[in-house]
């Protein structure tokens, strides 16, 4: 029975161990929000729809008009799309795309902005508590910060009070640090910059501009978009058990706040090696994949806590017939 009070505690630690990935693996990206500030040291915000961040406002290259064209004027390149404007909403820029030999000019039509005073950095925002809720500030480097009680990953979820989710700059140093817009210069082709998951989460330098491209898949777990599906076997899981198990986990803090602020718990990912826990090419924690190896560890516990259930079972009724 201390047997089982053991692997009990351990599957306890298997959820908790759960529960700490969630925040060592916080993805944050730039996320949708409404409303925009200075970012220049506490100003209030502007809540016209114009940010006040670094980043490319449109155009800027060779290819694509300096300003929004026209709807139905001239132009050369076909299937080139233009983005202009710094809105933080990265879907309240407006977009003329070549088409036919013609821009179709796709006006964003969102809502004015509300005003805000802003922190006088993102690293001193992030985190902090904040009003009004759906308010943004923006930073150097098309960088923002959004003021909302909502989490976009691994899963979205509100709740309290709503504080700064600021935008973290890219980790290479050789892309942009916030998401530019398209059709802007590029100085390095085929150059790849991830700024989130899914379709158009990433930036790809094609012909001197940025283009939009696939950033990667995001958790989904329709057996329509798989295929070589193949389920573990007892063995299988063991392996992935015991890996989980070997992970070695740590206290941190993150160099730039926007990742989090204030102590952080989870495991490094260059100490996992090549595993499912782990995503390389990104940096990050695979949550997903890591989520999984914990349930091989808790159905792997179960496995034997019903072992030794049935073991003192048959120990029980072994004495029950001895007895006088």
């Amino acid at each position: 029975m201390k047997r089982m009070t053991r692997l009990g505690s351990a599957l306890l630690l298997s959820m908790a161990l759960a529960l700490a990935a969630a925040g060592c693996s916080d993805d944050r990206q730039p996320v949708a929000g409404d409303s925009i500030g200075t970012g220049d040291g506490g100003g209030s915000g502007t809540g016209d729809g114009g940010g006040s961040g670094s980043g490319d406002s449109g155009g800027g290259s060779a290819l694509c008009p300096t300003a929004l064209p026209a709807s139905g004027g001239s132009c050369t390149s076909e299937g080139l799309v233009c983005q202009y404007g710094d809105d933080p909403r990265r879907g309240c820029r407006d977009k003329a795309t070549c088409s036919a030999g013609s821009w179709q000019v796709t006006a964003a039509g969102c809502t004015t902005l509300p005003p805000v005073t802003c922190p006088a950095t993102r690293e001193a925002a992030a985190g902090q508590k904040c009003t009004p809720m759906d308010a943004y500030c923006s930073y150097d480097g098309d960088l923002s910060c959004h003021c909302t009680n909502c989490t976009e990953h691994p899963v979205q979820f509100c709740n309290g009070d709503p504080t700064w989710h600021c935008d973290a700059p890219n980790p290479d140093s050789a892309c942009p640090a916030g998401t530019p817009n398209l059709g802007t210069a590029c100085p390095t082709a085929d150059q790849r910059c991830v700024y989130g998951c899914g379709s158009g989460g990433a930036r790809t330098c094609k012909g001197g501009v940025w283009i939009e491209s696939e950033g990667g898949p995001c958790p989904v777990s329709s057996r329509r978009l798989k295929k070589d599906i193949a389920y573990l076997d007892v063995n299988a899981l063991g392996k992935l058990a015991r890996r989980a198990l070997s992970m070695r986990l740590a206290t941190y803090r993150y160099k730039d706040p926007s990742y989090g602020a204030g102590p952080q718990l989870g495991f490094i990912l260059e100490d996992v090696g090549k595993s499912f826990a782990g995503d390389p090419a990104r940096g990050r924690v695979n949550l997903y994949g890591y989520a999984s190896m914990l349930l091989a560890t808790v159905q792997q516990q179960q496995r034997a806590i019903e072992a030794l259930r049935r073991e003192v079972r048959a120990l029980r009724r072994s004495r029950s017939r001895r007895a006088p």
